[in-house]
């Protein structure tokens, strides 16, 4: 409501030819944090890089279709170990009919095609340290990308 009062008042001010450069100041200010507040910038940073990204060749009908899609809900399940979070985790899935991603079957199976990323998780796991963060935030980004396609 405030945002809204805020604009009718800049067009009153615009027909009446008086907007002094303090009230255009505190209107612009207004509007930036209205655009704030409601995660605008943050929408228009992603449509902006899914756009170059992808290069469709009708950039105004692909960024109308990336508005009107559903945005998917992705839900995260950490714990310690024996939390038994994958039991849990598949719970959930199947009661609300959702895909589980497990980082640790992500992982073994990355070890099992030989990949060099495997042969880095293979030697992690055999000297008792951490997988490296990116190998395990890729591998998981890709099969959410691969859910999200099917």
């Amino acid at each position: 409501e405030e945002q809204s009062r805020t604009f009718r008042q800049k067009k009153l001010w615009q027909r009446e030819g008086k907007m002094d450069k303090t009230k255009k100041l505190e209107y612009q200010q207004n509007v930036e944090s209205y655009l704030e507040e409601s995660q605008v910038y943050d929408l228009f940073e992603r449509l902006l890089k899914d756009l170059i990204i992808d290069r469709p060749t009708k950039p105004i009908e692909y960024l109308i279709k990336k508005l009107e899609a559903p945005s998917p809900t992705r839900v995260f399940i950490v714990g310690p170990p024996g939390s038994q979070r994958k039991e849990l985790a598949l719970s959930i899935a199947e009661y609300i009919h959702y895909t589980c991603i497990s980082a640790g079957d992500l992982l073994a199976k990355e070890i099992s095609k030989r990949s060099e990323y495997g042969k880095q998780i293979e030697h992690a796991r055999k000297t008792y340290s951490f997988v490296d963060d990116n190998i395990v935030i890729e591998l998981v980004r890709k099969q959410i990308e691969l859910t999200e396609r099917e």
